[in-house]
């Protein structure tokens, strides 16, 4: 996902930047080191490196916050813990699935729309597989979707009676 691959890059320029202004360029060098985040280590990463890194930099960033709380300015301690709050925002939006990003929103879009068109087949179409195949749909949209979008699917099953009465009690 070329947005995720773009805003994860300037996040870590981002640190790489704070970690400049903050340490020592001993100290620097060596938390770039650790963190894997050196312009020859990322420049050919993909990105579930990239992903993983920014995990590595929300996990620095919540101990660095915490350390320093109280003993570094107002402005630093806000400035961090308003990144720490823009990395964790990207990666709730943004999962790694079998080796890709991929975005959860879009996801369950996807789940829900196909959920629907199954659930609108014709009765005589409505078989356990395509209610095996509803299932699968609902389960992500149950971890991916929105509020939103878990009323549509229920919205949608129960507007459905003789889905609903071909199906397992799962689904109600």
């Amino acid at each position: 996902m070329a947005d995720f691959y773009s805003a994860i890059l300037k996040a870590i320029s981002d640190y790489k930047l704070i970690l400049r202004k903050t340490l020592s360029p001993n100290q620097c060098a060596a938390k770039m080191q650790e963190l894997g985040i050196k312009r020859n280590h990322i420049k050919n990463i993909d990105e579930a490196g990239l992903y993983e890194i920014g995990f590595k930099i929300i996990a620095d960033l919540k101990k660095h916050t915490s350390a320093y709380k109280g003993k570094r300015s107002v402005n630093f301690y806000l400035g961090a813990q308003e990144f720490l709050r823009y990395l964790e925002e990207l990666f709730a939006k943004n999962k790694l699935e079998n080796g890709k990003i991929v975005h959860v929103g879009q996801v369950a879009s996807c789940a829900l729309v196909a959920a629907i068109q199954l659930i609108t087949l014709p009765k005589e179409r409505l078989t356990q597989e395509v209610a095996q195949q509803i299932m699968k749909h609902g389960d992500v949209i149950i971890m991916y979707g929105s509020e939103e979008q878990k009323k549509i699917f229920n919205d949608a099953l129960e507007s459905n009676e003789v889905f609903l009465e071909s199906t397992s009690p799962r689904l109600r």
